[in-house]
């Protein structure tokens, strides 16, 4: 197997892509480990003088679609953060048009596409992604880039991963940076939600609020807020994602109240509508802190099934319970307590079934 910490040749490819002043494209997955992540990383290079970057957030993700936008752009390097692990189609594709390939993931999977990896499954991956941006800062010695630990901080919070020593370091520091006013779009935004100071204790319901992404690129409302100083700008902003929290919140919460919660996993199918890119994810953890029972929330397609999959912390392992049914997958990834695939829709009630009598035997 490939190494999976392979910083030095993504250290290499970054900076002879700034000295040919190559155009970069930073896309991250559409969540809030994907958005802090990629902030963190364009934010980075835009810092370090790197000319032609941009930022790619989209609910599409990367794709083969994705990549042939790029190739129209003059991509010449793709930094994929928080995805990429098991997109082997995307980068054969991004390759055969000469476009180098950076993937900072955190998701597990038994091979990883022919591209420069860093990867800890033990981390989120906005957390990587502050990594690699630090050795490149200090590669460069172009200083301290430590006011990116905020970031870091939210996006760990919000992945439910373990937390291990070093991230109770970065959170430690990042929440301290927010609470001392370093972020200013995030104080505002805890001010106007009348929360003094955010801390362990409260910040899961904080960051509900970050769990509907809108908007595209730089005009997504989470990377504005991260990023901006403009007062009234900001100001707008808070609002328009207390706002869009609440319409979503509303919608989730009127669908959950019909759930009838049985011993004990739950598999829900997701009918709300309109449907929005990676809504299930989101639904699953709203209906996982309600009952606090293992979830699964499904959408069916027209001949596909995808599921988004939660379960309580201290819990059993989901991803070593979706290599036992994996046989009925096309495709699954995640991590220990929150994790997604896609199945044909014919063996739905087969991976149910599977699914439940898996949980009766040990790992």
């Amino acid at each position: 197997m490939k190494s999976k910490n392979q910083i030095e040749k993504i250290l290499t490819l970054l900076e002879k892509a700034k000295s040919k002043n190559e155009r970069i494209a930073v896309l991250g997955d559409f969540d809030t480990d994907g958005i802090t992540g990629s902030t963190i990383f364009y934010k980075g290079l835009k810092d370090l003088g790197f000319k032609f970057v941009f930022l790619d957030l989209s609910p599409e993700g990367f794709s083969l679609e994705r990549v042939k936008k790029w190739v129209k752009k003059g991509i010449s390097l793709g930094v994929l953060i928080d995805t990429g692990s098991k997109k082997y189609k995307e980068v054969k594709l991004a390759k055969k048009n000469k476009i180098k390939i950076i993937i900072i993931d955190h998701h597990q999977a038994d091979k990883y596409p022919d591209a420069p990896l860093y990867y800890s499954f033990k981390k989120a991956a906005c957390q990587l992604s502050y990594e690699v941006i630090k050795k490149l800062y200090e590669k460069e010695k172009a200083g301290d880039c430590s006011h990116f630990l905020s970031l870091a901080a939210i996006g760990t919070l919000a992945d439910r991963i373990p937390i291990t020593k070093a991230d109770n370091s970065v959170i430690k520091k990042g929440l301290e940076q927010i609470n001392e006013g370093e972020n200013k779009g995030i104080k505002f935004f805890l001010r106007k939600i009348k929360v003094k100071e955010i801390n362990i204790d409260n910040q899961e319901k904080i960051l509900n609020y970050f769990k509907f992404p809108k908007g595209r690129n730089e005009n997504n409302i989470f990377y504005k807020l991260f990023t901006s100083s403009n007062e009234l700008e900001i100001k707008e902003i808070t609002e328009e994602i207390i706002k869009n929290y609440r319409t979503f919140k509303k919608m989730i919460d009127k669908f959950t109240d019909k759930i009838s919660p049985t011993a004990g996993t739950l598999f829900v199918e997701n009918k709300i509508t309109p449907f929005v890119p990676g809504l299930s994810g989101t639904v699953a953890e709203f209906i996982l802190e309600k009952f606090g029972k293992p979830v699964f929330v499904y959408k069916i397609n027209k001949n596909s099934v995808r599921f988004s999959s939660r379960f309580p912390k201290n819990n059993r392992n989901l991803l070593k319970l979706l290599k036992k049914c994996s046989k009925f997958f096309e495709t699954y990834g995640g991590h220990p307590y929150a994790a997604g695939f896609r199945a044909k829709k014919e063996n739905l009630e087969e991976i149910k079934k599977c699914l439940e009598d898996k949980q009766k035997t040990k790992d």
